[in-house]
């Protein structure tokens, strides 16, 4: 683990992006040479599954959802329509204290971001963030737990909801908090956990940031409220917000989930709309330095918030969730047993093209 110096990032700046560019160009190579093509809406049939959020496996071809009530890990073959495995946490899942929400698989390594967290913020709004939170990292081959990191101990509890995951190119691991605003950065051996970013004041009752994505060095993020996106320079010491200007500047709603489909070597920004769809932005040249609004893809599912986006194959997919029994004192599950995968590509072609 190393944080470069402002000389340095200068000097490699040129060839770390062509080299970012030669890779990232590899990645629909590998979905083509490795995982078969799919298309078409998908049910998925695995009873309480309630996904919040899912990454897809570039070496396994699976499906790695979030389990949201049930604290679980639930990976699912798309090809063959079933649940191949259910990944628990003993004294988490099934707990209602606890839930599982952003999750990533670092292509690279084939280890999985679990985030591992304390329910009670989502659910009062922030008003108590106390609780442990944990990062756990799952080998995705060896199919065994690598190691549970303890976020808690770097935020003492005064800060939390961490709801979205994802890596810098050295294997780092970002944990991405909503009350209030704030970035956890774990190295990539777990051995240490700092905070890369707090917006201040940090106000835990105001809802900050919803999810993350890595585009190279960069960290994009989206403010739930502000309808803004912003990045980040993940080789700095700590994190400075950089606003990224869309236009025509069209505000949304609450979004959650967001994602840079390498089918479009990620000049495309899908960010997930909880009661309205996907909104698509786009930068040509994938510098993420400002963005144009396409439009938005609606949820054709009036009963379940957007909470993600995927892309399985050369096919991207909206994510919607029945939100289960958000009423009940201690929220959790209905009995539900089929969740649907929307398939958005042709109209996402559509906004492309037009």
């Amino acid at each position: 683990m190393h944080w470069l110096s402002a000389a340095s990032l200068t000097l490699l700046s040129l060839k770390g992006a062509l080299a970012f560019h030669q890779g990232l160009q590899s990645i629909p190579d590998r979905f083509e040479k490795f995982c078969k093509p799919i298309s078409g809406d998908i049910i998925l049939e695995q009873f309480q599954l309630y996904p919040e959020n899912s990454d897809f496996s570039l070496t396994t071809c699976l499906l790695y959802f979030t389990a949201v009530w049930n604290a679980t890990v639930v990976v699912y073959d798309p090809y063959a329509g079933k649940t191949v495995d259910i990944i628990e946490f003993p004294g988490y899942s099934h707990n209602p204290t606890y839930h599982t929400s952003g999750i990533q698989v670092d292509q690279r390594t084939n280890l999985l971001s679990i985030s591992l967290n304390v329910f009670a913020p989502f659910a009062n709004n922030g008003t108590d963030v106390s609780g442990t939170n944990q990062l756990v990292e799952y080998d995705t081959i060896k199919k065994e737990i690598v190691s549970y990191t303890n976020l808690t101990e770097t935020t003492q509890g005064k800060f939390g909801g961490y709801q979205d995951v994802d890596n810098d190119p050295e294997g780092n691991i970002y944990m991405l908090g909503t009350y209030g605003a704030n970035i956890l950065r774990t190295s990539a051996d777990c051995n240490t956990t700092e905070v890369f970013y707090l917006r201040e004041p940090a106000l835990t009752t105001i809802p900050g940031y919803g999810g993350c994505v890595s585009n190279g060095w960069d960290l994009i993020v989206n403010d739930v409220l502000q309808s803004k996106i912003l990045k980040f320079d993940m080789r700095q010491e700590k994190g400075v917000p950089v606003e990224i200007p869309h236009t025509p500047n069209v505000t949304w709603g609450y979004s959650d989930a967001i994602m840079l489909p390498s089918k479009y070597l990620n000049t495309v920004l899908l960010i997930a709309i909880d009661l309205e769809g996907i909104v698509v932005l786009r930068s040509k040249d994938a510098s993420w330095d400002s963005a144009e609004y396409l439009g938005l893809i609606p949820n054709p599912i009036s009963t379940a918030w957007t909470v993600a986006a995927v892309q399985i194959g050369q096919s991207i997919y909206l994510q919607p969730m029945e939100v289960g029994d958000v009423n009940r004192p201690n929220p959790g599950p209905l009995n539900q047993t089929a969740f649907p995968l929307i398939d958005i590509t042709e109209q996402l072609e559509g906004l492309l093209g037009a």
